[in-house]
């Protein structure tokens, strides 16, 4: 199949010029470009906090882009769109006093599919149970007292079994102690929507085993408007232009996390920077004059949400014809 592909659709040919217009600068590269610098702005983007699309980190974020870009002279053009993303209106651990526990904070995972880690208006009050041993000697007593109780599970257990088993509720928390890995971010919602809502801890988990607890949350489903963002570097007037040709370079900006409120993206931020670190370059290069094409870097927004962003720009720009073979 694929000797007959090649054959009967071969590409296009396409001969690259024999010399480059001008010699790249790659000694003004290799100077901006280093550990220290990359650092510096991975921090930058990183402290803004969750970068979860719709997020207040996520907006400091596009403002701090646009911000950047406006001040290297690119000519900026914004695409609005809507996002459906799960939004944390509040979110409680309460003693039986009904004040929150101290040394606790409590984050809302991922929906199970449709269903959010939202309570009844009074919350779910319950036994804290922890399923205690690592190696799972204990699962079956746990199972036992999981009816109409509040499950306590390290992040890298299931928690289905205990909610078929009638727990009403799911906190997990990170057992540093038997697992070297920050594993809390891999994904913990159901592909069905279970009833039971799933929240992650940080504290002294200990202190609540036994202990009668209420959680309150709510987390609706909502509408979000975000941004794609353009910036566009024109062709200086009198280069030779290459007529209807445009370089484009995209990058999304936004990250994703089964923790929305924890998603600072660090690994999802190298294609941001990436980015960044070339129109900053492109803006400042000696070769900027002999620019024969408008380059136009792209940062989309929701690539968590089935890449939204990058759809939005397909839709705009609509169909065409494809070229001959």
């Amino acid at each position: 199949i694929g000797f007959i592909y090649n054959q009967l659709l071969a590409p296009r040919q396409a001969r690259l010029a024999r010399e480059y217009p001008e010699k790249p600068d790659y000694e003004h590269i290799t100077e901006t470009l280093t550990g220290t610098t990359v650092q510096k702005d991975l921090e930058t983007y990183t402290g803004l906090g969750s970068r979860f699309t719709g997020s207040e980190g996520f907006h400091a974020t596009a403002d701090t882009i646009e911000k950047r870009l406006r001040s290297w002279g690119y000519r900026i053009e914004i695409q609005e769109h809507d996002v459906v993303v799960p939004k944390t209106h509040f979110c409680r651990l309460l003693d039986e006093k009904g004040t929150p526990v101290p040394g606790i904070d409590i984050y809302p995972y991922y929906p199970n599919r449709l269903r959010t880690a939202t309570t009844p208006v009074e919350g779910i009050t319950g036994t804290v149970v922890f399923k205690g041993d690592p190696d799972e000697e204990d699962k079956i007593e746990a199972l036992d007292a999981a009816d109409g109780n509040i499950m306590l599970l390290r992040v890298r257990e299931r928690f289905q079994d205990y909610a078929n088993f009638g727990a009403r509720a799911i906190l997990y928390f990170l057992d540093e102690e038997n697992d070297p890995k920050s594993w809390f971010y891999r994904r913990k919602d159901s592909h069905a929507s279970i009833d039971v809502p799933v929240f992650f801890i940080k504290g002294d988990h200990k202190a609540l085993i036994g202990k009668t607890v209420t959680l309150q949350a709510r987390v609706d489903w909502e509408r979000a408007r975000v941004r794609n963002i353009f910036a566009i570097l024109d062709p200086e007037p009198g280069a030779v232009a290459s007529a209807d040709e445009t370089l484009l370079i995209n990058a999304y900006y936004d990250s994703w996390s089964s923790i929305p409120a924890l998603a600072p993206g660090a690994r999802q931020a190298l294609g941001l920077q990436g980015l960044m670190q070339a129109a900053e370059h492109f803006a400042s290069t000696p070769n900027r004059a002999h620019f024969r094409r408008k380059v136009v870097f792209f940062l989309a927004a929701g690539r968590g949400q089935a890449a939204a962003g990058s759809r939005q720009l397909v839709g705009a720009l609509g169909e065409r014809a494809e070229p001959e073979k």
